[in-house]
């Protein structure tokens, strides 16, 4: 069954089990940093494992993308999403890509939790997490979730186009 949400910005779409949102421009600056990022971000709270040394950027060059959020109607694993966006011709969004949307979009404030399946950190124990942001009534934080949790159907990923 579609969901209603309000939107203040992008173009939405609604298809079978997903609610999309497309239409937001980015610019993605090699030489900003993870920590730029989040300085321009204007975060409240932020995990100190999230930075420069454990989310390498890995691009040399400037990145013009269209960055979108798809949301499903249950619960998954990361792996199933990855599955759905895999086979709707997106791949899932980097830890800088998500910093860069907040930075450059700061007003959207109706995507309370956005997932950036792209980028994996591994711990001292080797469990893997992945970043996200979350938006509490206009204050943002930036943390880790391990990626073997099930994501609840209010999740919205970050995604861009393959």
């Amino acid at each position: 069954m579609p969901m209603f949400f309000k939107l203040k910005g992008g173009v939405a779409m609604e298809g079978k089990n997903f609610r999309s949102r497309k239409g937001f421009l980015l610019m993605v600056d090699p030489d900003l940093s993870i920590e730029n990022l989040i300085e321009l971000g204007g975060y409240e709270s932020k995990n100190s494992n999230i930075d420069s040394e454990n989310f390498p950027s890995g691009r040399s060059e400037e990145t013009e993308l269209f960055l979108e959020f798809v949301c499903f109607d249950k619960g998954m694993t990361s792996d199933e999403v990855m599955k759905e966006i895999d086979e709707k011709g997106l791949r899932p969004a980097t830890l800088k890509e998500l910093l860069a949307f907040c930075a450059t979009y700061p007003g959207i404030d109706d995507i309370k939790l956005a997932v950036a399946l792209g980028s994996v950190w591994e711990d001292w124990t080797t469990a893997q997490s992945v970043p996200y942001m979350w938006n509490h009534n206009g204050k943002l934080g930036i943390g880790l979730e391990y990626i073997e949790v099930v994501w609840n159907k209010e999740c919205w990923f970050a995604v861009v186009q393959k």
